[in-house]
């Protein structure tokens, strides 16, 4: 379990990446397709082709962390696409994030690497995730 604070900066690359890149490759895809500074201290969260490995880059101050999970069965359930990577998030300040990569908060990463169903987020409705129209 990870313990984040609500307010930790978090991106998900939107689209997925080369899995053979460790922390320099990462690195470089922050710099250049996201044009962020992957030393600031903002977690970085990255996915394979097939949805089913997460990868996570962080610096701490004092070197990088390359975390990667891979899903024992089935993939990831939900991820953010591009053609929502701009709406307004539920907070109301709006920040436009550079394309291909999505503010996420930290409820929604545990989402994310434990695999849970949105119904299983009580109290917490991710907004990246498209809601269903009820007709």
């Amino acid at each position: 379990m990870l313990g984040l604070p609500i307010q930790q900066k978090i991106f998900a690359a939107i689209h997925p990446v080369d899995f053979r890149k460790g922390i320099d490759g990462l690195c470089g895809i922050v710099r250049e397709r996201f044009s962020k500074n992957p030393m600031d201290g903002t977690i970085f969260v990255f996915r394979n082709r097939m949805g089913n490995t997460l990868k996570i880059l962080f610096y701490d101050g004092g070197g990088f962390w390359l975390c990667q999970k891979r899903f024992s069965r089935g993939r990831i359930r939900f991820w953010p696409e591009a053609e929502h990577s701009h709406n307004a998030s539920m907070h109301t300040k709006k920040t436009v994030e550079p394309a291909g990569v999505h503010k996420i908060y930290a409820p929604e990463l545990t989402l994310l690497i434990h695999q849970m169903k949105k119904n299983q987020a009580v109290g917490y409705k991710p907004f990246f995730i498209p809601q269903q129209n009820k007709a």
